[in-house]
């Protein structure tokens, strides 16, 4: 992508470090612009400064520190500076944040470059929504990853293209939007035209006017096979298994879940869970409530729940809260 990031550079010969900046980001290698003095076949080292969004710690412990040659030089278009082709020497994973992509993609940049050619770049999917929350642009990975063709989906409310369990109030890009900040990397499952469910991770950003307001937002989604995957596990267990967030709406609903309540996944996921259940202890009893205030599984309760045919079914159920991988609290299963 077009970007205007700055870094740092050291010929290895020497303790001097140099600014630098490049305009793409690769794995594998990148093109600078410095004033260091480089020769092709140099040996060099190269990291990131702060406003990439990367860490000091991250410098220390080597993630984002790289060691390179130089393989080519030209002169740049600024006096005293030359543009410098570098191949690292291991492959780099660089994790800027979407924020700063935001920030650092600038409208010179995009009067250069289409940028729907930019966006059909991408590997991830990627699209855009006004106020009213209807797409205003679909890169060709989201049109592959959903089955949607661009031209489809263009005007559509997003909700009506994904499908998505964070849908409704658990959306993501809402709550980027009503935030002003950047969500990264949640996992969901979005439906794909065809109907089958697909594993995802999402990130947002809004999209924010030189006055502060918020006029639309940026929603990133790569398939995740592996949650798929879990989802065809669950699918595979004789026993109902059920998700809810911390709103109590169903996240997720695994095929013996359907099979004892008579609900279709598609009609459960979304509802409150006393909606689906018309359990026993709904309300004041829930198990998952108990689990979640004491922070422990609440195993082996025998209810009733109601099932779709209004007849009541003795169940044995245990429940437990539900944490992400940074501890933080995301409902209940």
């Amino acid at each position: 992508m077009p970007l205007h990031l700055k870094f740092r550079l050291r010929e290895r010969s020497q303790n001097l470090s140099y600014a630098a900046e490049s305009w793409d980001i690769h794995t594998k290698g990148m093109q600078i612009i410095t004033d260091a003095p480089l020769e092709p076949n140099m040996h060099v080292e190269l990291w990131p400064e702060d406003e990439m969004g990367l860490h000091i710690r991250d410098y220390a412990e080597g993630t984002h520190f790289v060691h390179g040659n130089v393989c080519w030089a030209k002169n740049g278009s600024c006096a005293n500076k030359k543009t410098y082709g570098i191949a690292f020497n291991r492959d780099i994973d660089w994790p800027v944040p979407i924020q700063t992509l935001t920030e650092k993609l600038t409208p010179a940049v995009f009067q250069e470059i289409p940028s729907q050619f930019i966006l059909d770049a991408m590997v991830d999917g990627v699209f855009c929504v006004d106020t009213d929350w209807r797409i205003t642009s679909f890169n060709k990975a989201a049109a592959e990853l959903t089955g949607w063709k661009r031209e489809d989906a263009l005007g559509r409310h997003c909700h009506e293209v994904f499908q998505s369990n964070a849908c409704g109030e658990g959306c993501v890009l809402a709550e980027s939007l009503n935030t002003k900040r950047a969500v990264e990397n949640r996992s969901v499952f979005i439906t794909h035209a065809k109907g089958n469910r697909i594993g995802a991770t999402i990130s947002a950003t809004p999209l924010i006017d030189k006055e502060g307001n918020v006029i639309g937002g940026v929603q990133v989604f790569r398939e995740v096979k592996s949650l798929l995957g879990r989802a065809v596990i669950l699918d595979n267990v004789a026993d109902g298994i059920f998700s809810v967030d911390t709103n109590w709406r169903i996240t997720s609903f695994n095929r013996a879940a359907e099979k004892i309540t008579g609900v279709s996944r598609a009609k459960a996921i979304g509802s409150y869970c006393s909606d689906i259940f018309h359990s026993s202890i709904c309300g004041k009893n829930c198990a998952i409530a108990a689990s979640i205030s004491c922070g422990q599984p609440d195993c082996n309760r025998n209810i009733q729940i109601r099932n779709a045919d209004g007849e009541q079914v003795p169940v044995s159920i245990s429940a437990a809260p539900l944490y992400d991988n940074q501890g933080n609290l995301m409902g209940g299963v």
